[in-house]
């Protein structure tokens, strides 16, 4: 990241009074360092902290968000999700690692009333809907060993997303949608390669959580 970037972002934060919003900066500030250091950027190796304790950084900055107003947070959840690929290769880059995490964040229990009425009812869902499911479609088979999944970010964000279809089909009286999401996630959840890939995850300390989570699922 750009010295230049930095100031900008530091200087939008300064201006902010609610502790939500500036929680929210924060965390865009780690992703995008951490994005920076997945991507090698040069200059990158100057900073302290691990690339797996920056990613980290940023996701206690969600939890706090989390606590402080969930509606703010799946709100930025769901852009995050959202984000369009840029024609700019430099932002798409970024943009590529910080949709990460962001299915599995929508997925939280904290969560759970809000992503279901969006689904239910916002005219919008339907793009998330598709959206996750080309998350959920990716092609694992080109994942040779634990070094090309940690460096293809689709891989990690469509196992995201597969723990959020399987979260949400816990729910019994589902709509359409869910239903849908559920049984994408389940179909691909099967595949013998999506258990080869969640043990390259397994030993790292920012993605661990997700090799549990995904794990504490058992398809009949």
């Amino acid at each position: 990241m750009s010295e230049g970037k930095l100031e900008e972002l530091f200087g939008e934060f300064s201006k902010v009074d609610k502790s939500t919003e500036r929680l929210q900066i924060s965390y865009l500030i780690f992703g995008r360092i951490a994005a920076g250091m997945e991507n090698r950027e040069e200059g990158i190796e100057k900073t302290k902290t691990s690339m797996g304790r920056t990613w980290l950084e940023a996701a206690e900055r969600f939890d706090r968000i989390l606590n402080d107003d969930p509606n703010k947070a799946f709100e930025m959840a769901l852009q995050l999700t959202l984000l369009p690929v840029s024609t700019d290769q430099k932002i798409e880059d970024i943009n590529k690692w910080l949709r990460g995490d962001e299915p599995a964040m929508l997925g939280r229990d904290e969560l759970k009333g809000n992503l279901l009425k969006y689904l239910a009812e916002d005219q919008k869902s339907d793009r998330l809907v598709e959206k996750l499911g080309e998350y959920i479609s990716y092609d694992f088979s080109k994942i040779k060993d634990g070094k090309s999944a940690f460096e293809d970010p689709g891989c990690y964000l469509s196992l995201s997303t597969i723990l959020l279809g399987m979260k949400v089909g816990k729910n019994v009286d589902s709509s359409e949608n869910v239903r849908t999401l559920f049984e994408q996630a389940k179909s691909k959840f099967r595949d013998p390669e999506v258990a080869r890939i969640i043990n390259y995850y397994q030993n790292f300390e920012d993605t661990k959580w997700l090799v549990d989570e995904l794990k504490s699922f058992e398809v009949k």
